[in-house]
């Protein structure tokens, strides 16, 4: 019997292997968030950089912690600086948290819902596309599996697991800042032990949590708690809202200026003051933003140079710092647009946590039903009943009523964080809830199998369809092939053309629609190709996604990607005097890159 267990896990790893690296560097797409993953990673090794900060996020003035970039070292290194090789650590991470799946609920409940658990994760196609996709949020199943552990054991008075939930609280910044509102759950699992940790106990925490915390404490220390102020910020402001009030402002530096402390409208109540009121170019300039405006409200600040070029800022007081080091032009100028909701507060939070159950609806979707596509209605009912699998499972005493109340508080406290802040909220936010939702279909389904005459043929069937849903839609995938593969083709012809016609720099320029044209620079680097800004004094190859845009003038494709190589090239001495500008690819700032 051991035997066999032992057979099925491996199994089911083998299986999860297959899924996770069928075709993998085929279907590697490599947009922006690779390219800036490989960025930030060549920044660690070339530049000997060592960085406290991963990228920023899509929350203003949040980073992701480094933890995952040091990661990817040694892979890169491997693969002799090839962005190709973070598919191994994502690999072995997407294993690890298939067997994390079979420990945890072999620990918790017993050794057969181990193995339910790791096979629903080793072949949902939800779970199989997050484990491939190569961005620091690929942490979070792996995390919510192991945070899991922790809180339950602590319900039932084990404070062994504190070291454990010490390195996860520390790791939160390293993954994703969604998981941060779920920490609420440590108080109620304290309160279900009914006894607290001894001193050593907190003592070897408090030390843990710290020290992997030490570079997010590190930088806020170095940066007067820039990131602290931006999380409070995002609970007052309006960021991306809809049905608002806006209204522009406008100061113009380098010439005659009066007007450098202006006020916007009743509405927004925002007033801002420039100093020095005239700023020089090379000038550090502080605007400072004096708010009296209601909740939900946002100044967005637009500078046409220097750095940064955007700031926004919620319903408070701020003096944000302006640098007009790197301005060319004897004027300059600072946009203000003030943006204020038209709905009163709870008209947006309630808006917002309707939303929030809609993006909770695609996730659970895609989890358990694509790709089949299903009537509106019958969605929704799905939906209810598996946010209801919890309750179903205390009601067949599979979950106790401390398992039962903390499920709902972590998924609750989720949808409460976000629904109070202004943070724009993506699918995989939501992320963290599928380990709830999976453990409590797996004590069911072990229920079934044991409880039922037909329940072990019916939860077998339902494993086989579960596959061949997942086996079929891989097998049957059209990749769009404009990925990893391609672009690397791309480069390499270009810089071999490049080469070969004697050009000691070149510009790029694409031909596509916005946000497509990501996804290169780092493969220029790794070429080593010379690139500045588009000019007439140097040759010019157009990059065409897709390579339909402009057929009759692509002179290569690779899968949909086209190429058209220089059509008019100037004098060698225009291109070399052009050429003396420095590696535009290497100056330029990239979105999401902050040193």
């Amino acid at each position: 019997m051991r035997k066999l267990h032992f057979l099925i896990l491996v199994l089911i790893l083998l299986i999860g292997l297959f899924f996770r690296t069928y075709h993998i560097v085929e279907w590697l797409e490599f947009g922006h968030d690779a390219d800036l993953n490989a960025w930030i990673v060549k920044d660690i090794i070339i530049n000997h950089h060592l960085r406290l900060i991963g990228q920023l996020t899509s929350a203003p003035g949040i980073f992701i912690g480094p933890f995952l970039y040091y990661l990817f070292v040694p892979f890169f290194l491997l693969t002799k600086m090839d962005p190709v090789g973070v598919l191994i650590p994502a690999t072995i991470l997407g294993i690890f948290t298939i067997f994390s799946y079979y420990y945890v609920f072999s620990k918790l409940f017993n050794k057969q819902v181990g193995l339910i658990g790791a096979f629903l994760h080793a072949v949902l196609i939800s779970t199989i596309d997050l484990d491939r996709w190569i961005v620091p949020s690929i942490t979070t199943p792996i995390w919510s599996i192991w945070y899991f552990y922790a809180i339950i054991k602590i319900t039932r008075g084990d404070f062994s697991v504190l070291p454990l939930l010490g390195i996860l609280i520390g790791l939160i910044w390293h993954v994703h800042i969604a998981l941060a509102p779920i920490l609420i759950t440590i108080p109620i699992a304290l309160f279900f032990a009914r006894k607290i940790p001894n001193v050593k106990q907190i003592i070897v925490f408090l030390l843990i949590t710290l020290f992997v915390s030490s570079p997010l404490i590190i930088f806020e220390a170095r940066h007067n708690f820039s990131q602290t102020k931006s999380i409070v910020n995002n609970f007052t402001a309006n960021f991306g809202a809809n049905n608002s009030i806006s209204e522009n402002k406008e100061i113009v530096f380098g010439k005659q200026n009066d007007n450098a402390k202006f006020n916007l409208s009743p509405t927004s109540k925002f007033s801002l003051e420039v100093e020095p009121q005239t700023p020089k170019i090379g000038d550090e300039v502080n605007l400072k933003i004096i708010s009296k405006n209601p909740k939900y409200s946002t100044l967005v600040i637009f500078t046409d140079c220097g750095n940064p070029k955007k700031f926004e800022t919620g319903s408070n007081t701020a003096i944000l710092q302006w640098s007009t080091a790197t301005c060319t032009k004897k004027e300059h100028r600072i946009t203000a647009t003030a943006r204020t909701s038209k709905n009163p507060p709870y008209k947006i939070i309630l808006d917002k946590f309707i939303n929030i159950l809609e993006k909770e609806n695609t996730n659970i979707k895609n989890l358990f039903i694509f790709p089949i596509n299903l009537p509106v209605i019958l969605q929704y009912i799905i939906t209810i009943v598996v946010l209801f699998t919890p309750l179903f499972a205390w009601k067949i005493k599979s979950f106790t009523r401390s398992q039962l109340l903390i499920c709902y508080i972590w998924i609750l406290s989720i949808f409460l964080f976000f629904s109070f802040s202004s943070i724009i909220v993506s699918e995989y936010y939501l992320a963290s809830i599928t380990v709830i939702l999976i453990s409590s279909i797996s004590v069911i389904l072990y229920k079934i199998a044991k409880t039922k005459s037909l329940g072990k043929y019916l939860v077998l069937l339902l494993f086989l369809l579960i596959f061949i849903k997942s086996f079929i839609y891989y097998m049957n995938f059209k990749n769009y092939n404009k990925g990893y593969l391609e672009k690397k083709a791309a480069v390499k012809f270009i810089t071999m053309d490049a080469k070969q016609k004697g050009f000691p720099c070149i510009t790029v320029s694409y031909i596509t629609i916005t946000g497509e044209n990501v996804g290169f620079r780092y493969l220029f680097f790794l070429n080593k190709l010379h690139l500045i800004h588009p000019s007439v004094d140097a040759p010019v190859y157009n990059i065409v996604i897709p390579d339909g845009l402009s057929s009759n003038e692509v002179k290569q494709k690779f899968g949909h990607i086209g190429v058209i190589p220089p059509t008019r090239i100037p004098l060698k001495e225009i291109i070399d005097k052009s050429c003396q500008t420095p590696d535009t690819n290497l100056t330029d700032s990239m979105f999401g890159f902050v040193n």
